[in-house]
């Protein structure tokens, strides 16, 4: 199933590379290290990609991503924002020093409630960052975001304590570093209506929800996002800057539907075969 979605992934970049306009996106990563889980990002694959968009694409803030979505305008050239989820140690000790060499922003969506914890990434629990940290590296180009308290899916709980999460992680960021959060990342990519219309409410300029490559009908308060995670090798992190992404959600939905209506006939056929059973006892 693996080597399928990637050989689909695939076939999907080359179509729309063939199709489409210079781009604007957002990658999520979450750890850049040596752990041996899913979402940590060995170091060397990270530069390699780093390198790749510094030579291919205009890195920018998500202050400028924002800029660019509400522009509505075509692009002289692919613009791309490098994002990280949950604030684990290893971002500050191997993604910000090439940040920092190089000139570049990112962003960093912070957990507040495990800042200087140990946060569960897949199968094991990693250091998290410092308010040290946080500080120094928000002292250059990185803006750090708000990712809630202690990171629920958003949908699952009510409205007052979702309200909770949401303004108590902004507050607690501005209280630390002295700079507005005005950047939010849903947790889990887990949102509604009722949820966008929150974060408005509560002085966000933009959210982060939704997979892909962003469309240019998007709305700032659900900017889409391309993950990258260890799975990925470099051909795939490649495709994955087009909108390859957004044409394999859409396939994945026909799969789903079509699998959906086949089991919705299976049982039909058992219900009438049992009745004709039935009848003819």
């Amino acid at each position: 199933m693996f080597v399928f979605k990637n050989a689909i992934y695939i076939l999907l970049a080359f179509i729309a590379k063939a199709t489409e306009k210079n781009e604007i996106l957002v990658l999520c990563y979450h750890s850049v290290g040596s752990d041996k889980t899913l979402y940590s990002v060995n170091k060397e694959d990270f530069y390699k990609q780093m390198d790749y968009l510094r030579r291919k694409y205009d890195i920018v803030s998500l202050e400028e991503i924002m800029k660019l979505v509400e522009k509505q305008k075509d692009l002289l050239r692919s613009s791309v924002a490098i994002t990280f989820d949950d604030g684990y140690l290893d971002v500050f000790l191997n993604a910000y020093p090439y940040f920092k060499k190089y000139d570049m922003p990112a962003t960093i969506f912070v957990t507040t409630g495990y800042v200087e914890k140990k946060m569960r990434l897949g199968n094991k629990y990693l250091t998290m960052l410092s308010w040290n940290e946080i500080k120094a590296m928000s002292k250059n180009k990185i803006e750090i975001g708000a990712h809630t308290i202690t990171h629920p899916k958003l949908t699952q709980i009510d409205e007052d304590e979702a309200r909770q999460e949401i303004i108590g992680s902004k507050m607690e960021i501005e209280k630390q570093i002295g700079k507005e959060a005005g950047f939010f990342a849903f947790p889990s990519d887990a949102y509604n209506q009722r949820l966008i219309n929150l974060v408005k409410q509560l002085g966000f300029k933009a959210a982060i929800g939704g997979v892909g490559v962003i469309q240019k009908s998007a709305s700032s308060f659900v900017l889409n996002r391309v993950e990258v995670d260890r799975s990925i090798n470099f051909i795939l992190f490649k495709a994955r800057l087009t909108k390859a992404a957004n044409y394999y959600s859409k396939f994945e939905q026909i799969i789903k539907k079509m699998f959906a209506k086949f089991r919705f006939m299976d049982r039909v056929i058992i219900v009438y075969h049992s009745s004709d059973d039935q009848y003819q006892k």
